[in-house]
């Protein structure tokens, strides 16, 4: 894997992160609009409903980015040939990604993939 693919997966690896916080930012700028609601008239706040609808996508995004990286990064760890098979470590990262979400994502990133040294047939030309 070149350097500009790891760099790409790591996007991608921290994107999770990213969209949860845009999530709780848009959740709580919600309750900012419920805060600031004018009981004495009637209407209901747009942008609360507006924002409601961004914090959705945001948050379902997120789950799908989540949900894709799962998969790639199991798929990885399988045809992983520099993970060591007589001691179960493709067992035990597939556990760790399944059971720590995103986090183990990370951990798998930085420790199997960044860390990695390309071997001669898959040395980046242009580094």
């Amino acid at each position: 894997m070149s350097k500009n693919q790891k760099i790409l997966l790591g996007a991608f690896t921290l994107s999770p992160i990213i969209g949860m916080l845009l999530y709780v930012l848009t959740f709580l700028s919600m309750f900012m609009t419920i805060a600031s609601f004018d009981p004495a008239s009637n209407e209901m706040p747009t942008t609360f409903f507006g924002t409601f609808g961004v914090a959705v996508v945001i948050l379902l995004l997120t789950i799908l980015v989540t949900i894709v990286l799962t998969v790639y990064y199991i798929i990885h760890i399988i045809n992983n040939k520099t993970l060591n098979t007589e001691n179960n470590e493709p067992l035990i990262w597939i556990l760790i990604i399944l059971f720590a979400g995103f986090v183990g994502q990370i951990i798998y990133f930085y420790m199997k993939i960044w860390s990695e040294t390309p071997t001669s047939d898959e040395e980046d030309p242009n580094i």
